[in-house]
């Protein structure tokens, strides 16, 4: 898909096919990705994929093209096992989470929080670009980019919404800068070669038609 979106002429004007193709290409990618909670910590992602997939997640709609949002990278797979470790030994005691630890208990990985991800971004709010709702919906759609980037590169990927439970847990580890307000992490790498993931159980009540 990325190689689809470079091709693309920089004019007015697209050929049918190459529309056809790109847009194919997109609609395939969002059906076949799924979230990898089983990552090969062996394998190494390349740094040029990641920024490749970054730049083009920028394109991504903002209000006002204010593009609100900050991206740490970190590739220190011990640190993320310590974090992971900590972060679920806390999940384990509040009832809140019971239904994730007893999902994370089954899964083949050493620390279930980053789930062996051998890279992990981690995503602000860039509060001096914007803050509130509006914020929000940016940054989520970025993330979703993303995540597509990732699929489209062969890549496992996995949103990391419980890092904003229990955060002094990263802050040891990684500083909120002022004007900086995390919202999610992402897990990256390739998935292991058994992992299996969820079947998706689509809604079909969730679209009304008004006229």
């Amino acid at each position: 898909m990325l190689n689809l979106l470079k091709a693309i002429p920089k004019t007015n004007f697209v050929s049918t096919s190459l529309q056809r193709n790109f847009s194919n290409a997109v609609l395939d990618c969002i059906k076949s990705r799924r979230s990898c909670r089983s990552f090969d910590p062996n394998k190494e992602v390349k740094r040029s994929d990641i920024e490749e997939i970054l730049d083009i997640a920028k394109h991504s709609p903002s209000a006002n093209h204010s593009q609100p949002w900050k991206v740490k990278i970190t590739t220190n797979a011990p640190m993320l096992r310590r974090m992971g470790k900590e972060y679920f030994e806390v999940f384990k005691k509040d009832k809140q989470f019971r239904g994730f630890v007893q999902m994370a208990k089954k899964l083949p990985v050493s620390e279930p929080i980053f789930y062996d991800a051998p890279m992990a971004m981690f995503i602000y709010a860039d509060l001096k670009r914007g803050k509130g709702i509006f914020t929000n919906l940016d940054v989520g759609i970025f993330v979703g980019s993303i995540l597509h980037g990732l699929e489209s590169k062969g890549l496992g990927g996995v949103a990391l919404g419980v890092l904003k439970f229990q955060q002094d847990i990263l802050e040891k580890e990684i500083r909120t800068e002022e004007n900086e307000e995390l919202l999610i992490g992402i897990g990256v790498g390739y998935a292991k070669e058994d992992f299996q993931p969820n079947k998706k159980n689509l809604k079909t009540d969730d679209v009304q038609w008004l006229d």
